[in-house]
């Protein structure tokens, strides 16, 4: 599929939207579809000529400041409508959420909160286990499943109470990724009648895709009245399930969580062992160091389900990540770069750096890095200011 293929596609299917979410529509949200070479703008009230440092990913961000959904034809690639119409859906209720609607209060670092997910945690591990469990046992009724949760989701809140900020992260992710998620999947099926898949179980922040459009997708087979408008207002899923149907003294030991948290802690463990062993031959082979600047707006593009967080404020991208800074760019496409909160730093293996006064470059076939303002301090070590 081309750029213009998949434009005349998105134009056919935003003349008679599919109504999948109360108040929201596509069919004037300001939208971008784009590849490497050229863009294509609609909807958009004042499109700019020359092409947007923006368009790194599928997403939702200011272009001209005018929220816009961006959307990557390299997604698409071997597709069809099918899989391009619902990501349009997806990227496009990120921009009715931000328009107001969704009133969220994010009193924390998105990434640095991120860097300290629990995804390495035995209990919590499994208690995502049994969670996708529940979501997929088709001998359990809704109100079955919505008790269950229910009391698993209370337990999970508790890991996320033990450090500051993990809770109302993991809340708005809920809000934010999978309502989004869930409004992807209502358009796939009622457009191309294609059924959601089993909730696959996940244990790192993207899990909330999947497990969070899976909980919508309850409430709606709970018939539970007004329910996207308290989401839409600050209530998590989670969060609606607990207020109407926890119950105290629920039986989990059909589930045997000993046993799973007893497995889920090795296989955690092994994971952490791994991973440092590869960062550790990394740091051996020879590496960049990055320090970046403090108190500056720091945009990032990444693969979430590429993305482990060590729990202890290093994250490792497996895939890629770009970094956008006021004083330029951080391509970054080699897999294993660290991402490391408590020094405030990248990681990543050691390529040819040229540096002229205060300008740093690099190019290779997988790093692509342009930035000002920058000073060395020591062998392979820069800081960006």
């Amino acid at each position: 599929m081309n750029l213009a293929e998949a434009v005349e596609l998105v134009k056919q299917a935003l003349v008679a939207p599919v109504s999948v979410w109360p108040r929201f529509s596509p069919k004037k949200v300001p939208l971008v579809l784009y590849d490497e070479q050229a863009f294509t703008f609609l909807n958009h009230p004042a499109p700019p000529q020359e092409r947007p440092s923006q368009l790194t990913a599928a997403t939702a961000v200011e272009i001209e400041g005018v929220l816009t959904a961006t959307i990557p034809i390299r997604l698409s690639e071997d597709r069809t409508a099918k899989n391009l119409i619902p990501l349009v859906y997806h990227e496009a209720f990120h921009v009715y959420q931000g328009e107001g609607v969704f009133r969220f209060v994010e009193q924390f670092h998105f990434f640095e909160v991120l860097a300290y997910y629990p995804e390495l945690d035995g209990t919590y591990r499994a208690l995502c286990r049994v969670e996708a469990d529940v979501l997929n046992r088709p001998n359990l009724s809704a109100e079955e499943k919505a008790v269950y949760l229910a009391t698993l989701a209370e337990q999970r809140y508790a890991i996320r109470s033990r450090r500051e900020g993990l809770l109302p992260f993991e809340k708005t992710a809920e809000r934010k990724e999978g309502t989004a998620s869930y409004v992807e999947q209502r358009m796939r099926t009622c457009a191309f009648t294609i059924p959601p898949d089993p909730v696959v179980c996940d244990y790192g922040w993207s899990r909330q895709y999947d497990a969070g459009a899976a909980v919508c997708q309850l409430l709606d087979e709970l018939a539970l009245e007004g329910w996207p408008a308290r989401v839409e207002v600050g209530e998590s899923l989670f969060d609606i399930l607990i207020q109407e149907f926890g119950l105290e003294g629920v039986d989990l030991a059909c589930f045997d969580l000993p046993e799973k948290i007893r497995c889920e802690g090795e296989t955690a463990n092994q994971i952490r062992s791994d991973r440092q062993t590869r960062i550790d031959r990394l740091v051996e082979a020879g590496v960049i160091r990055l320090r970046l600047p403090t108190g500056v707006m720091i945009n990032r593009s990444f693969n979430p389900a590429r993305l482990l967080s060590l729990g202890d404020g290093r994250l490792v991208h497996n895939d890629f990540l770009l970094v956008q800074l006021p004083s330029g760019t951080i391509s970054l496409r080699n897999g294993d770069i660290v991402e490391d909160y408590n020094r405030n730093e990248l990681i990543f293996r050691e390529i040819p750096m040229q540096q002229t006064g205060d300008r740093l470059e690099a190019t290779t076939t997988t790093v692509q890095i342009s930035l000002t303002g920058v000073k060395q301090v020591g062998r392979n070590v820069f800081t960006i200011e």
